[in-house]
């Protein structure tokens, strides 16, 4: 069964890690830390952590099919968020 582990899970995860940083901080710096990576690339950006890359993408419209009908439906292009995991990541996952 997998676990979700949520924005609660990391604000405790990091009061464990920095005593020092009460879960009240540690939520403003999250959300810091989201809505920075959401502005950067609003602006364009690609923003590279220590976990990933994040980049807004386009995707092309194209021609879909409604599953319970089978009737063909046009799908606009859309942005959307793409992320590539990082070596360090990608070596560390078990």
């Amino acid at each position: 069964m997998t676990e979700t582990f949520g924005v609660a899970d990391l604000r405790k995860a990091i009061r464990e890690q920095v005593p020092a940083v009460t879960e009240k901080v540690a939520g403003q710096m999250l959300e810091a830390f989201f809505y920075s990576v959401m502005h950067a690339m609003n602006e364009g950006a690609t923003v590279r952590t220590g976990l990933g890359t994040f980049k807004i993408v386009e995707r092309a419209a194209r021609t879909g099919r409604n599953p319970n009908t089978g009737e063909a439906l046009e799908i606009p292009a859309q942005k959307t968020v793409k992320f590539t995991p990082s070596k360090w990541l990608k070596d560390n996952i078990q």
